[in-house]
């Protein structure tokens, strides 16, 4: 079996990179199940064997880029909450991050059955780490906005992620983005104040 290769630092860095810009041009434009390791690395300019170096799996990767895009949309969706405080804040940021996916749809928004093969394909501890980056999120926007919950913090957080994922309805339903946003807007401003105060 061959060695995998030796990397620096910075090549290691550069590298990710190119593999993460690669997954998600694929996952966007071919879905999961239709990216291939030898496709991701072509885009890439790098070899199987580094890959292997990197990731131990397509998996492994489709996850540093779900984090990495996701990383990217609260960036952007915070920018909505500067200078508005408390609950209008944090609703401020929910509807932006709401937008953040539908301008760039992946994980849970595209075709239902590519998503549930790469979900059949994540053990327990990928699946868990999806989660728990979910609610760090969530109780870093309950510090920054300083909310106080009326309800236990699990039953805030699934209304958060429920009222996220309506934009699979929108999706599968046809609905234009205007009159969705208006809906949402309307539910995000009633369930949000409902959790805290």
């Amino acid at each position: 079996m061959p060695q995998k290769p030796v990397l620096k630092e910075a090549d290691k860095l550069q590298i990710r990179a190119r593999l993460l810009a690669a997954c998600e041009k694929r996952w966007a434009s071919h879905g999961y199940r239709k990216t291939t390791i030898r496709g991701l690395c072509q885009d890439a300019d790098t070899s199987i064997g580094t890959f292997y170096t990197l990731y131990p799996t397509k998996e492994d990767l489709f996850l540093d880029t779900n984090t990495h895009i996701h990383e990217r949309m609260w960036d952007n969706a915070f920018k909505a909450g500067e200078g508005i405080e408390g609950i209008a804040g944090f609703t401020a940021v929910i509807k932006e991050f709401l937008r953040e996916q539908d301008r760039f749809p992946l994980f849970h928004t595209l075709d239902p059955e590519d998503t549930h093969a790469l979900v059949s394909n994540l053990d327990d501890e990928q699946l868990a780490r999806i989660q728990t980056d979910h609610k760090v999120i969530f109780q870093e926007l309950m510090l920054n906005y300083r909310l106080h919950l009326k309800v236990p913090e699990g039953d805030a957080f699934l209304v958060i992620e429920v009222l996220l994922m309506s934009l699979v309805g929108r999706m599968r339903l046809g609905l234009e983005s205007v009159e969705f946003y208006k809906a949402f807007d309307f539910m995000a401003d009633r369930l949000i104040p409902a959790l805290f105060k």
